[in-house]
């Protein structure tokens, strides 16, 4: 698993809490984490590789060489894992970086928790809730990813994180069977016409898994035709509400049968 975030969120804190042991340099200054850090932990008799990465900035504020390379391999890294932890600060504001991130993430298409980190710093400023408020705001199209309030120095909701990222990883590979997806996307074929870029009501013949890890379906229909962002919105939300999908992207694909 990859620990991903900006810089000072609290990533090196984590990996030490995790492991149980002073691996990385933790500092109020950022960027002290120069590379990835893999370090091997064993829970429940399951191994994690936990990859503590450079905070990742923007490349041309910083003058430092070591530390761009450190950032590019942190964005290598991403696509590299098999599941990503997206730390956040949860006693800041949520910045654009934060949201380039974690488009970063959504787009490598990998499956990822939500470490809302510091929050023994948080809680006298803040409320869980106003916190979900706060993230869906910022972060509209990571609304799959789970959520999780934690503490890497007080423990807080540490031993949590291994069950979410086992849960989040077995949803990254889950297939649907075809008969089993095609009764439950009659459903809202009958309610809900698909739009397509062209305005039109796509007719669906039949819907197909075709991959996993992320999870891909393929819509077959008399023409092939994007959908419109909203209805693929709008499938996503359905396919999420009838099998779990948390914290896996999903892929959706138009063919011509």
């Amino acid at each position: 698993m990859a620990i991903v975030g900006k810089t000072n969120v609290g990533k090196s804190s984590l990996l030490n809490a995790l492991s149980g042991k002073e691996r990385a340099i933790v500092s109020a200054e950022p960027n002290t984490t120069r590379d990835v850090l893999d370090e091997l932990v064993v829970f429940n008799k399951q191994p994690f590789l936990i990859m503590d990465t450079a905070g990742i900035r923007k490349l041309k504020k910083l003058t430092d060489e070591r530390a761009k390379a450190a950032i590019i391999k942190a964005e290598k890294t991403i696509p590299e894992a098999d599941v990503v932890l997206f730390i956040l600060d949860a006693g800041r504001p949520f910045t654009r970086q934060d949201q380039e991130i974690a488009r970063l993430i959504h787009e490598s298409g990998k499956p990822v928790a939500t470490i809302l980190n510091k929050w023994d710093l948080a809680v006298e400023k803040s409320t869980p809730g106003d916190l979900e408020e706060l993230y869906k705001e910022s972060f509209p199209f990571l609304l799959y990813s789970p959520r999780l309030l934690t503490s890497a120095i007080s423990g807080k909701n540490l031993p949590k994180i291994w069950e979410l990222l086992l849960r989040v990883y077995e949803n990254y590979g889950r297939r649907i069977p075809t008969p089993e997806l095609n009764r439950v996307f009659a459903e809202l074929h009958n309610k809900t016409p698909l739009l397509t870029v062209n305005s039109d009501a796509l007719k669906v013949k039949y819907v197909t898994q075709v991959h996993a890890k992320p999870p891909v379906f393929v819509l077959f229909s008399s023409r092939a035709e994007k959908l419109m962002p909203s209805a693929e919105k709008y499938l996503d939300s359905f396919f999420r509400q009838c099998f779990p999908f948390e914290g896996t992207p999903l892929r959706f694909v138009v063919r011509k049968k």
